[in-house]
């Protein structure tokens, strides 16, 4: 805390005093009474609990144990279990990490209650192969305007993808009010592996959805059918193709859905990566500001 001295009343000079008379030291105020301790207020520290669900053929919450103590570090609870028991409270967030199946009837009444709470998701989904169609959890975006697309984003234009690799060059939107962020994550290159992208539409609840986006490719990026490709038969050219977004609903206590198209990142396997550290950042910095979303003015 930062120290000030207290002010001291002079009358004419502090050893005199008014008479003109020598002063002894020992009737002098002693320094330690001089000195006061001015009280900062506390900064607001936002958070909650992070729900891991560990059914749909999620990412093993045992291999994550790298980005949870960092979570718990920054103040908040972890918990891992089955989405269906995910509690229906604000400054909860549950985390769905790379399902290899769809969720069901039992979850999105789960989600339902979740989002009517005020409370949260993080959803992780890279793109693969499977065909797996993922109705009801789509059912739970388009709540929030957001639609997935079954593409694996690349993008041909020269170093705007690592060699060897599916890991493609993101351009960073920007952050929400409220959201913050080092200005380190801005700096360097930030690319997302093997990463699927999402897009906005227009439902009839849209007035009280606000939405942007994170990250997003350039324009000469394209998305390829890959897995679900009998639903999406479509090649996606010619446009910035959003990896990253969020949207939260007015209407339900700012309740919100942050999608994200990629996460190898987030496993103790990659964690360490030099790649890793920009799209970590970026991810972990929604964290706390989705908590803030329950508690802004």
């Amino acid at each position: 805390m930062k120290k000030l001295l207290i002010p001291l009343l002079l009358c004419a000079a502090l050893l005199t005093g008014c008479s003109g008379n020598t002063q002894s030291e020992a009737s002098l105020p002693d320094l330690d009474s001089m000195i006061s301790e001015e009280t900062q207020p506390a900064q607001k520290v936002y958070a909650g609990l992070i729900y891991y669900a560990t059914d749909h053929g999620t990412v093993d919450a045992a291999g994550m144990t790298s980005w949870k103590a960092e979570l718990e570090t920054m103040g908040n609870t972890w918990k891992a279990d089955a989405l269906a028991s995910v509690p229906a409270a604000s400054d909860t967030i549950l985390v769905l990490n790379a399902p290899t199946e769809d969720i069901n009837q039992n979850d999105l009444n789960a989600l339902d209650a979740l989002f009517d709470a005020g409370g949260h998701m993080l959803l992780v989904l890279p793109a693969n192969e499977s065909e797996v169609r993922y109705k009801y959890l789509e059912r739970a975006l388009e709540e929030f305007c957001i639609r997935m697309d079954y593409d694996l984003v690349t993008d041909p234009a020269e170093g705007h993808m690592l060699e060897g690799s599916n890991a493609v060059l993101m351009s960073r939107i920007g952050t929400p009010d409220g959201m913050s962020l080092d200005e380190k994550y801005y700096s360097a290159p930030l690319m997302l592996d093997n990463t699927r992208s999402f897009s906005f539409f227009y439902n009839e609840g849209y007035g009280s959805i606000k939405m942007d986006g994170f990250l997003e490719t350039d324009i000469t990026a394209v998305g390829t059918p890959c897995g679900g490709t009998e639903d999406d038969p479509e090649t996606f050219e010619g446009k910035a193709l959003k990896t990253m977004l969020y949207a939260r609903d007015e209407d339900r206590g700012n309740a919100s859905v942050v999608a994200l198209g990629s996460g190898s990142f987030l496993t103790d396997a990659k964690y360490s990566d030099a790649l890793s550290e920009q799209p970590l950042g970026w991810v972990t910095a929604t964290i706390p500001w989705m908590i803030w979303l329950n508690n802004r003015d």
